[in-house]
């Protein structure tokens, strides 16, 4: 996904590129200026302005995803779906008896992608009930999972759970300044609510 502005209606795109795209820069007009702290931390990096969908790529860098669902909604499907198109909102038509458009949005599209992630947890011994969350990555989450166990847990052990997690990767064509702007937004998904043990995860253990 690149996010770079380009003239609007260029073909080939004649891409502009600003200064504040590169994340080492510290002088420019973007808010904050200074990204030492999130390259560091690796929350915004060179790649991930590069390519937005490099925070989807890291998220599930370590996973064990058994199962993927995936669909595209676009404004400009491609042959031989039909039909589509945008509706810009007030704000960005702005009035045109006084002023000329704020924005004006041509395309919108956007990829999902549901997973079916299995964790691998430890269970302590002797702890009933359950509740707890598989070691993630710095920055990532997992859902929490509980249960009680249908017999004792003698020893410390492990077992495996799943869960759904849902990413998207959407981007937005906005027209202004001459330029297309895309505007990207990615996101991983976890459930909010605890997810509970299947009973059929416990036989393993033994007593």
């Amino acid at each position: 996904m690149n996010i770079t502005p380009f003239v609007i209606n260029s073909n080939p795109q004649k891409l502009i590129t600003f200064a504040s795209q590169t994340a080492a820069n510290s002088d420019t007009p973007r808010i904050p200026q200074d990204l030492t702290k999130f390259i560091a931390e690796g929350t915004i990096t060179q790649a991930i302005l590069n390519d937005p969908n490099t925070v989807l790529r890291n998220a599930i860098q370590h996973q064990n995803i058994i199962d993927t669902t995936t669909f595209t909604v676009s404004t400009s499907p491609a042959a031989p779906v039909f039909g589509g198109g945008v509706t810009n909102i007030s704000f960005l038509e702005g009035n045109a008896a006084i002023t000329t458009p704020n924005a004006f949005a041509t395309k919108v599209q956007a990829t999902f992608w549901i997973e079916t992630v299995s964790y691998t947890i430890p269970i302590p011994a002797g702890q009933a009930p359950v509740r707890i969350s598989p070691a993630v990555a710095p920055g990532q989450l997992a859902p929490v999972f509980v249960g009680v166990p249908p017999h004792p847990i003698l020893h410390p052990a492990t077992i495996t759970v799943t869960a759904t997690q849902i990413q998207y990767s959407q981007l937005v064509f906005l027209n202004f300044a001459g330029l297309t702007w895309p505007h990207a937004s990615v996101a991983t998904l976890v459930p909010q609510t605890e997810q509970i043990i299947p009973l059929s995860a416990w036989p393993a253990l033994g007593h």
